[in-house]
């Protein structure tokens, strides 16, 4: 069960930062005054390693 949340709550994250139109991203991108893509695409690298560590620590985990 704990790994299975871990899961999910790991997956909601990435959702959040990769989302091209998520809240957070629009917030963000018009409070300092940049556009919503270029935002997002500045986040979406960092979201991408994050992700494939979780993943790949799921993977060893969960054998």
């Amino acid at each position: 069960m704990p790994l299975m949340i871990g899961a999910l709550l790991s997956a909601s994250s990435f959702g959040s930062h990769a989302c091209f139109y998520s809240d957070p991203t629009v917030l963000v991108a018009q409070s300092t005054g940049t556009g919503v893509m270029e935002h997002a695409l500045s986040q979406l690298p960092c979201a991408l390693i994050a992700a494939t560590a979780a993943g790949l620590l799921f993977v060893v985990v969960g054998l």
